[in-house]
C-alpha cells in the first residue's frame, strides 16, 4: 500500500516537472517571438533602443526562469516573501527605469521643476523661480508622441560632464505641495549637479533614488504586514507603480508612505505579541507615516491616514480592567461635567457646520468658480446641495462609463502619458494574481472581524470619495454629466487595503502562494514590456 501511494506521488510529480518545462519552453518561444515582432520595423534610433531592449529582455527571461525554477523545485523550502520581492522589485524597478525614457511619466516635468528647486535650497541657492544649470534648460525630452529616436537623443553624451554650468532663470515657480516628497530625487540632483555629471545622468540619479525610497518601503511593509504579503508585493510591481516609481513623481514617496501606514496597522492589530521596544518601534513608525501621509493629494488621503483609528476597539478591550478602575473612582459631579463639555463640544461642531453649509448656498458662492482650461464655470458645493440629484446622475454616469478605465489605469493598462496601451487581458492578468495572493492560505487563521472589514471598506470608499471629488470641484465643467480629470492611479494607495478586505474563512490557496505570484508577475512583465517598446512609433 506505501509502495502504491510513493509510486503516485512520483507520478504526480513527474508530471508537474514536465507541465513546467513545457510551460517553461512556451515562455521561451513567446519571448522570442515578441523579440522578433520588436525588432521588425527598425527606425530612427535603433542603436540605444535596440541595446536597452535585449538589456530589458535578458532581465526579465532570467527573472522568470528563477522563479519557475523555485516553484519546480524548492516549494518545501518556501523563501520569505520580502526577499522575494528584493529580487523582483529590483529587476522590475530596474526595468521599468530603463525603458521609461525621461519625461514620459504624466507630469514628470512639473515634478521634475519641483524637485530641482530643492536642490538648489539644498545647495544654498534660495530664489522665487527654478534656476537650472544651462545645458539642463537646453535639453528638450520628448514627454508624449514617443519615437525609437527618443532613446538615442536621452543617451547622446550621457557619459560626459556637463558643459555650461551656469544657472538660468526659467522663469518657473514650484509650488507642489507637500516639499518633502521630492526630497529623494532633489538629492539625486544634488549629487549629480556636485559631480556636473550630464544632463542626463543627473536626472536619472534623481529617478534612481526616488526608485531606491519605494523599493525599500516595499520591502519592509512586507516584511512586517502578518498577511497578504504576495498580494502587497504585486501591487509594488504593477506596471503603473514601477513607473511612477522610477519617475520624478511625488507618487513615489506617497505610495511608500500609504504601504507603510497600511503595514504596520496590520502589524499592530493582528501580528503575535512582541517585546515592548519592537512596540514601540511600530508606533513611531506608523505615527510618523501617518502625519506625513495626511497633506498629500489634497488631503484626499485623510481616510487611510485614519486607518489605525481601527486598533481603538482592541486597545479597549486589551485595557478593559484599566478602564472598569478609573470609571470606579469617578466622581457623579465627574461624570456631569464631562456630558456637559461634550454636549458643547457637540453644539459647536453642529453650529460650524451650519454657518459652513449656509455659506456655500449663498448666492454669489453657487457658480462663482471658472475652469480655465473650458471656458465654462464648474461645479461647487452649494451648486450640488440646491441640485442633490446631480450627484447621484454624476456618480452613476461615472462609474457606467469610466469604471474600466480606472480599473485599466490603476493596474498600468495607459503608460506614459496615456499613449502606450497594455493589452486590457494583461492587466486583468495582474488583477487575478493580486487577488489569489490576497486570499487566505491553508492553516492561516482569519482574524479580520466584521466590524474591522467594514472600516477597511469605508477607508477605501473615502479616499475614492475625496479623490473624485477633487476632480468634480477643481477639473469638471458644469456642462459635463460625469467627473473629469480622475485617473485611476489615484486610487493605488488604498488597492492593498481592498485586497486584505477580501480576505474570507472560506477561501484559501496553496501555502507557496507568494512564489507562483512572483513567478505569474514576472511572466506577466515581459508582455507589459513588449507593449511598451511597441509602442514607440
Amino acid at each position: 500500500m506505501m509502495e502504491e501511494k510513493r509510486e503516485q506521488a512520483q507520478a504526480k510529480k513527474r508530471i508537474k516537472y514536465v507541465l513546467y518545462v513545457g510551460m517553461l519552453l512556451v515562455v521561451l518561444i513567446l519571448y522570442a517571438y515578441m523579440a522578433y515582432l520588436t525588432y521588425h520595423d527598425k527606425q530612427t534610433g535603433a542603436d540605444a533602443y535596440f541595446v536597452i531592449l535585449n538589456i530589458v529582455y535578458v532581465l526579465l527571461i532570467l527573472l522568470t526562469g528563477i522563479f519557475a525554477w523555485r516553484c519546480l523545485f524548492y516549494n518545501k523550502e518556501e523563501m520569505p516573501t520580502h526577499k522575494l520581492f528584493l529580487l523582483l522589485g529590483i529587476t522590475i524597478g530596474l526595468v521599468y527605469y530603463l525603458t521609461i525614457p525621461l519625461m514620459a511619466a504624466p507630469d514628470e516635468r512639473t515634478h521634475l521643476y519641483n524637485a530641482y528647486e530643492l536642490s538648489n535650497r539644498m545647495m544654498g541657492i534660495r530664489e522665487e523661480t527654478v534656476w537650472m544649470r544651462a545645458d539642463d534648460v537646453g535639453h528638450a525630452y520628448n514627454e508624449q508622441i514617443l519615437v525609437r529616436g527618443d532613446y538615442a537623443y536621452q543617451y547622446k553624451d550621457a557619459f560626459t560632464t556637463a558643459q555650461n554650468r551656469e544657472l538660468v532663470d526659467t522663469g518657473i515657480v514650484a509650488n507642489q505641495k507637500p516639499r518633502y516628497l521630492y526630497i529623494c530625487p532633489a538629492l539625486g540632483l544634488t549629487i549629480g549637479r556636485l559631480l556636473h555629471l550630464s544632463t542626463t545622468l543627473t536626472y536619472m540619479l534623481g529617478r534612481l533614488l526616488n526608485l531606491i525610497l519605494f523599493l525599500v518601503a516595499a520591502y519592509y511593509a512586507i516584511k512586517w504586514i502578518p498577511f497578504a504579503k504576495g498580494a502587497v508585493l504585486v501591487w509594488a510591481c504593477l506596471p503603473i507603480t514601477m513607473q511612477q516609481a522610477a519617475s520624478f513623481s511625488y507618487d513615489a514617496g506617497l505610495l511608500a508612505l500609504s504601504i507603510l501606514v497600511i503595514a504596520k496597522t496590520l502589524k499592530i492589530a493582528y501580528a503575535q505579541e512582541e517585546e515592548h521596544k519592537g512596540r514601540i518601534r511600530d508606533y513611531a513608525v506608523l505615527g510618523c507615516s501617518m502625519l506625513l501621509l495626511l497633506p498629500c493629494k489634497g488631503y484626499s488621503l485623510i481616510p487611510l491616514a485614519a486607518l489605525p483609528c481601527m486598533l481603538i476597539p482592541r486597545f479597549i478591550r486589551a485595557n478593559r480592567d484599566v478602564f472598569a478602575a478609573w470609571r470606579k473612582k469617578w466622581k457623579p459631579w465627574m461624570k456631569v461635567l464631562l456630558i456637559a463639555v461634550c454636549a458643547v463640544a457637540a453644539l459647536g461642531i453642529c453650529y460650524a457646520a451650519v454657518r459652513v453649509v449656509h455659506g456655500w448656498l449663498l448666492p454669489e458662492n453657487i457658480n462663482n468658480r471658472h475652469l480655465d482650461w473650458s471656458e465654462e464655470n464648474g461645479y461647487t458645493i452649494g451648486y450640488l446641495l440646491k441640485n442633490p440629484i446631480y450627484i447621484v446622475e454624476l456618480l452613476l454616469n461615472t462609474m457606467m462609463y469610466k469604471f474600466d478605465v480606472y480599473l485599466s489605469q490603476m493596474l498600468g493598462g495607459s503608460l506614459g502619458w496615456f499613449t502606450i496601451q497594455i493589452p486590457y487581458v494583461i492587466v486583468l492578468g495582474f488583477l487575478v494574481v493580486m487577488v489569489y495572493a490576497a486570499l487566505r492560505k491553508e492553516k492561516e487563521p482569519q482574524l479580520i472581524s466584521v466590524g474591522e472589514r467594514t472600516w477597511m471598506w469605508l477607508v477605501v470608499a473615502g479616499v475614492c470619495a475625496l479623490s473624485m471629488a477633487a476632480m468634480l470641484f477643481y477639473w469638471t465643467p458644469i456642462s459635463y454629466r460625469t467627473i473629469e480629470g480622475v485617473q485611476g492611479r489615484y486610487f493605488l494607495p488604498v488597492l492593498p487595503l481592498a485586497l486584505v478586505a477580501l480576505r474570507t474563512r472560506r477561501t484559501c490557496v496553496s501555502d507557496h502562494a507568494e512564489s507562483y505570484a512572483a513567478m505569474w508577475t514576472a511572466l506577466l512583465q515581459v508582455f507589459v514590456v513588449t507593449a511598451v517598446f511597441r509602442g514607440f512609433i
